[in-house]
């Protein structure tokens, strides 16, 4: 019985790690975003300065850029859904070990 409480207790610090690095995710997912979001507003200023100048280059330039931008931005929020999915995953199987640690601590202390 012990050693099925030190395999749950060690998969429970696994798990933990697990929710720990998907929080890390999150917030460089969330910096990632945001630096589209800056770069995009940037482009976009740029962009009808150089169409009021007459710039048609710049102008196409722009086009190319809002949708290499927007595909990045799929891209980012699909990698964020993911990851929201497994951090709800890995706290449901956190609290699955939990209830696991706890049970086996209990059958470990009444043997």
């Amino acid at each position: 019985m012990a050693l099925h409480a030190t395999v749950v207790v060690l998969e429970t610090g696994a798990l933990t790690w697990v929710a720990t690095r998907l929080v890390i995710l999150f917030a460089h997912a969330d910096a990632k975003a945001a630096e589209a979001d800056t770069a995009r507003n940037t482009i976009a200023s740029q962009a009808r300065h150089d169409r009021l100048a007459g710039v048609q280059w710049n102008a196409d330039l722009l086009l190319m850029a809002d949708g290499f931008e927007e595909g990045v931005q799929m891209l980012v929020n699909a990698v964020a859904a993911s990851a929201y999915s497994m951090r709800d995953g890995s706290g449901e199987v956190s609290s699955l070990a939990g209830t696991a640690a706890s049970r086996a601590t209990a059958i470990a202390a009444s043997c």
